[in-house]
């Protein structure tokens, strides 16, 4: 299907999940291709057992989410020796470990010689938990040679999680646009980098952060166990946060200094939305006063909130423009749509078990003036509005 784009001088293409005939095909029929970023690439045994043909014209690729193994990456990178630039992120729950730095140095030494820049996000599922540095150390001491070090000059950190038992090692600066706030103080975190490293270089790349505040009240590590020059993540713009019951204490000053509150942009909250919750979320709005879309959810989307739907738009400040937020009835969407005039946008999310007649909803607007647009699926009603307000 990519034979009509052959001259089409096509440089940057990202793409889904290709199988390894899509994938040479690309190759094939896109001989200007320099930039490829696909999620993942299927490869059998079949595949493995064909002719290598090589194309040199890539030079950066990017695999976002992949499930190979080591070996069926090898195959598929052998297709592409020019790249200068590789990007690998593997599932958390593969069963495919690609944490193996002696075997990663002699296949970049022998069929990848060009690579200037290697970024990875590596996780291996383990069986027990660990509790000293030496156990972590045996990941991260084949990064530790000349050719990671000096040579190349590519460093990376290796860190144990306790509660889900997983390796995570990662080149630095941490290659993904998202991060899963992780802060236990069983954890064990080691680094390659001879000099210390703050925590905001090595997340720089990182926009969208989610943290479950619960989690990390339970473990008793809000506010006297962190930093602020340790734990920044300066330049996140989406903040994803989760609480389950009371609001923690402290929880404020956590992430206050978890991110800058001026820089956010969207806001996404999960709660059981009590009134302390709610209090500390207006606090939270105001604060960070460039938030622009905030979604307001129950932990489990089957169950009702624990307030009002008028206490919930109490949190909506007027800088906010794009609300998403589950209703029970035709009268809760009534209700915020009449109090948050200034919204250009809302979201409105329903329960699995009942249906909301949306003709009843649009005719109700349509009597009262309104300008919109709206869009309908599944458990899903979005509506878009002009600049007409309510009468």
């Amino acid at each position: 299907m990519f034979k009509s784009i052959t001259q089409s001088h096509l440089i940057e293409l990202t793409i889904g999940i290709l199988t390894f005939n899509e994938y040479q095909t690309i190759l094939q029929y896109c001989p200007y291709l320099r930039v490829l970023v696909i999620d993942d690439c299927w490869i059998n045994d079949t595949d493995q057992n064909s002719t290598i043909k090589s194309y040199r014209q890539l030079i950066s690729l990017t695999l976002k989410f992949t499930n190979r193994s080591i070996t069926q990456l090898e195959y598929l990178l052998l297709l592409t020796p020019s790249l200068t630039e590789l990007k690998l992120i593997n599932s958390p729950l593969t069963p495919n470990s690609l944490i193996n730095g002696s075997y990663w140095e002699i296949f970049i030494k022998t069929k990848l010689s060009s690579l200037i820049k290697f970024q990875f996000v590596f996780y291996q599922l383990v069986l027990r938990t660990y509790e000293c540095n030496g156990d972590v150390e045996l990941f991260i001491i084949p990064f530790r040679t000349s050719f990671w070090l000096e040579e190349k000059q590519w460093f990376v950190n290796c860190q144990s999680i306790k509660s889900s038992h997983t390796i995570q090692l990662y080149s630095i600066p941490f290659s993904i646009n998202s991060y899963d706030y992780n802060f236990d103080l069983g954890n064990i975190l080691l680094s390659t980098s001879i000099k210390k490293l703050n925590h905001s270089f090595i997340m720089d790349h990182v926009r969208c952060l989610s943290l479950n505040l619960t989690e990390i009240k339970t473990k008793q590590i809000l506010k006297k166990n962190i930093k602020r020059d340790d734990f920044l993540f300066s330049k996140v713009i989406e903040l994803n946060i989760s609480v389950h019951g009371e609001w923690p204490i402290d929880s404020f000053y956590f992430i206050s200094i978890l991110v800058d509150l001026l820089k956010l942009q969207k806001l996404s909250f999960r709660s059981d939305f009590d009134q302390s919750t709610i209090d500390n979320l207006i606090i939270l709005v105001n604060q960070a006063f460039n938030i622009h879309s905030l979604s307001l959810l129950p932990l489990n989307m089957d169950e009702q909130y624990n307030t009002t739907v008028t206490n919930l738009c109490s949190i909506v400040s007027l800088h906010v423009k794009h609300l998403t937020i589950k209703i029970e009835k035709l009268d809760d969407m009534k209700i915020v749509i009449k109090k948050l005039k200034h919204l250009l946008s809302i979201s409105f999310n329903f329960p699995s078990d009942r249906k909301i007649n949306s003709h009843e909803m649009i005719d109700w607007l349509i009597n009262n003036g309104q300008n919109f647009t709206y869009l309908e699926y599944e458990y899903f009603l979005h509506f878009w509005f002009g600049l007409q307000t309510l009468t």
